[in-house]
């Protein structure tokens, strides 16, 4: 989803290339770094993945680049940084930070207010005031013009005066239409004018958040905070119209918030979600990962024991409840008698890089625009999925898989699959 929102692509055109591989995009980013084997379509996972966070903790701090530049700190000088923070309070530290947030993940930005949508209305009715009033003001003055015409006819021998054009209407006319142009720039707020390139920023941003979100509650076992990103999921996917991954959100979120299963079996659904086989705080995943890595041990035995005798039934019958074990035991056998090899993978410091696509971003990307046109538009995820589910989204969910007492269920999608949903219980999830 992040991907396909945010990647963008090269310029179709010369003159669309500045405004298309802006920094707001995943492409730009990449090859910022000199990224390769990341396309738009099937990019491997921890390729795309670390694109994506590096890409997030970017923007984060260009953030507080611009920040800093408003207090004249040196942004080129590493050092100067450091001892700025090194010196500061830590009520001037929360400040900091506080104002990083604002300026990015704070309501109003992600959000718009019901005070900017009433402008936006409130712009486009004038707006069609005007012109209306404007097709009145040609209308009259055509008219005008057949006047003069007809006279012309009938006396001949009568010098007309100067011919009117569009540009010379009566003076109280041109005056009517300038108002009419003052009123709507009045009312226009300067955070209303389209600034595509910083809300592609900020789009980008609100999602990649979850994803950290998630990634980090996973990783530490936290299933309360799994349960908060799940709401956002309900709205990221139905705003991203896919309804499969829409219809598995929404159940767990009917399952979680309302009386369709008991606060144990709640409990039970978000705790038996991970697995944790080191005992260990941050070593958390998630059980359907377990079970990907058991499939590629069977595979793994199968490819090297495979013959006329060792078929797949065997395979089944020995391995599929020991591999586990006998995989553990394989490797202390070898750390003992074996040689030793660290099969860890070494990442990258990407902390220079980081910095330097900052610094880049901090210029001129991540300053909020009065206007600002990009080639790659994003879309309010959220928001759209908002929509969706109050435009009917809820409505037909809770019709596939609930349904009254005494009252029979109308015929489910034939793409969703619900021969698992319990045919008895009839909690629906709320509007509200």
């Amino acid at each position: 989803m992040v991907q396909k929102q945010h990647f963008g692509g090269e310029a179709v055109s010369k003159d669309d290339c500045e405004r298309r591989d802006t920094p707001s995009t995943l492409y730009h980013n990449m090859n910022f770094w000199n990224r390769k084997d990341i396309s738009i379509h099937n990019a491997p996972l921890h390729l795309l993945e670390e694109l994506v966070l590096h890409s997030f903790e970017a923007r984060i701090i260009a953030l507080l680049y611009v920040q800093l530049q408003k207090r004249d700190v040196d942004i080129e000088n590493e050092d100067a940084i450091n001892d700025y923070i090194r010196h500061l309070t830590m009520a001037n530290y929360a400040s900091l930070v506080n104002e990083v947030y604002a300026e990015a993940f704070s309501k109003d930005v992600q959000q718009p207010s019901k005070a900017k949508e009433a402008a936006k209305n409130v712009m486009e009715k004038a707006k069609k005031d005007a012109k209306k009033r404007v097709k009145a003001l040609r209308a009259a003055q055509l008219s005008s013009k057949a006047n003069v015409t007809g006279s012309q006819s009938l006396a001949p021998t009568f010098t007309l005066a100067k011919r009117s054009d569009a540009s010379e209407l009566p003076t109280s006319m041109q005056t009517d239409i300038q108002s009419s142009a003052a009123d709507i720039t009045a009312i226009v707020p300067a955070d209303i004018q389209i600034e595509e390139e910083f809300m592609n920023h900020i789009h980008f941003m609100q999602q990649a958040e979850t994803y950290f979100t998630l990634k980090y509650a996973i990783k530490h076992g936290d299933i309360g905070l799994i349960e908060r990103v799940i709401h956002r999921c309900c709205l990221y996917f139905n705003g991203s119209n896919q309804s499969n991954y829409a219809f598995e959100m929404l159940n767990f979120q009917r399952l979680l918030v309302t009386e369709a299963a008991s606060p144990e079996l709640k409990q039970a659904i978000l705790a038996n979600s991970l697995v944790n086989l080191q005992g260990k705080g941050d070593t958390w995943f998630e059980i359907d990962l377990l079970n990907e890595l058991l499939n590629l041990s069977l595979k793994e035995i199968l490819w090297t024991r495979r013959n006329s005798t060792f078929s797949l039934d065997l395979l089944f019958q020995r391995c599929a409840l020991t591999a586990s074990y006998t995989g553990e035991l394989r490797a202390c056998i070898e750390r003992l008698f074996g040689e030793t090899t660290n099969a860890n993978h070494t990442d990258k410091d990407h902390a220079v890089d980081v910095r330097n696509l900052a610094y880049e971003m901090s210029r001129d990307s991540m300053i909020r625009r009065t206007k600002r046109e990009v080639g790659h538009k994003t879309t309010n995820l959220m928001a759209k999925g908002i929509l969706n589910l109050f435009k009917g989204g809820i409505r037909r969910f809770n019709e596939k898989v609930t349904y009254s007492k005494e009252q029979l269920a109308p015929a489910a999608d034939e793409n969703i699959e619900v021969d698992d949903v319990h045919p008895t219980n009839d909690e629906l999830l709320d509007l509200d």
